[in-house]
């Protein structure tokens, strides 16, 4: 995924999915960075991104700070993301450890928690974490 790696870029997160989500937090798009590159644990032949956000939110009581993005529909590419196109995705919320750790990709543990579907776009001007 070299020639479009959207690592680095900032993007905004719409939640369409629970609508619980909607319900706490509003219709707000929610601000993130795009951390790393990786394979989809699902479908490994398929792009996945590790997400952080930019300020965290909790959600039915969990804190949110990082998300594994994947695309929702078969022909969905997270390279889209670099050049600015929306990208429809399932998102699985993964704590930091994980996140930090050399295989954030890995959700083999995974077997339920929050996870929402949403669409993720590339936001304008250059990202940055506080």
């Amino acid at each position: 995924m070299e020639a479009a790696d959207p690592s680095g870029i900032e993007v905004s997160i719409v939640v369409s999915e629970p609508w619980e989500f909607e319900v706490e937090h509003g219709a707000r798009p929610l601000r993130a960075r795009v951390e790393r590159v990786g394979a989809d644990y699902w479908a490994p032949e398929r792009g996945a991104v590790l997400i952080r956000l930019l300020a965290p939110i909790a959600f039915q009581g969990v804190r949110c700070e990082y998300f594994i993005a994947t695309p929702r529909h078969e022909n969905g590419d997270v390279r889209c993301l670099a050049g600015g196109s929306p990208l429809d995705c399932n998102l699985v919320r993964i704590p930091p450890d994980r996140a930090t750790s050399r295989a954030p990709f890995d959700l083999g543990w995974w077997r339920g928690g929050t996870a929402m579907i949403g669409t993720l776009q590339k936001r304008p001007g250059p990202a940055s974490l506080p």
